[in-house]
């Protein structure tokens, strides 16, 4: 699913974690707060939390360039807004970038309890198995997002009220595997590798819970 991805030290996730689960929560398919800048599409994965008192503001990895302005009627996503009224395209994919950040690096430090409250429980029970199985072998691995590339809603899905969203994400990672014994055994540590993945959310609209949940990943390099 992401080459059996281990522990990861090059990040200080857990002392962030908190505050991007806030803004994933309240980016994905709501409106954000994130400036929307373009020049900002490529700032760096290793997000930072501000030194004053403040909440720390989290710079998605993509900054959509989405026209908001097309009459609902209109728009391609007119059934999507007949369930969802709040849902817009350009505070979905900056919230989708957020946790594409979040998901790649908690799954590449085993961190499952950041997983279970962003994945179905289908995704969330495979994902554990990959890490366990990592674990055994003794592998780690080593990522960084540098930017991401594109990341597009593909298609949509409606059955009853449950909605799915395809999205492609094309990003450059920095992406290293260890064995228990530091041996390089997979990727290069000084060259990006392009990826592509293909990543499906879903939302029942007729749940309490207004978060959009990770369901399926398909990974292409």
């Amino acid at each position: 699913m992401f080459n059996n991805f281990a522990p990861l030290d090059i990040l200080i996730f857990a002392a962030i974690a908190g505050v991007v689960l806030y803004r994933v929560y309240k980016t994905l398919g709501t409106q954000t707060e994130v400036d929307p800048d373009p020049k900002e599409a490529k700032n760096s994965a290793k997000s930072s939390v501000s030194s004053n008192k403040e909440p720390a503001t989290v710079q998605p990895l993509f900054s959509p360039d989405v026209d908001s302005t097309e009459d609902d009627a209109e728009s391609p996503y007119a059934e999507i807004i007949a369930l969802d009224p709040d849902f817009d395209e350009k505070s979905f994919l900056e919230g989708a970038s957020i946790a594409f950040d979040m998901i790649t690096i908690a799954y590449a430090k085993g961190d499952t309890k950041t997983l279970k409250s962003l994945l179905s429980t289908e995704l969330f029970d495979d994902f554990c198995a990959d890490i366990k199985e990592a674990k055994k072998l003794q592998h780690r691995t080593e990522v960084e997002i540098i930017g991401i590339d594109n990341m597009e809603i593909a298609s949509t899905a409606i059955e009853d009220t449950t909605i799915t969203l395809e999205v492609i994400i094309e990003s450059e990672q920095m992406l290293t595997v260890y064995d228990g014994e530091n041996n390089l055994i997979e990727g290069d540590a000084e060259e990006l590798t392009d990826m592509r993945d293909i990543w499906y959310f879903q939302r029942n609209t007729q749940s309490q819970n207004p978060n959009w949940t990770l369901v399926q990943v398909k990974y292409e390099e």
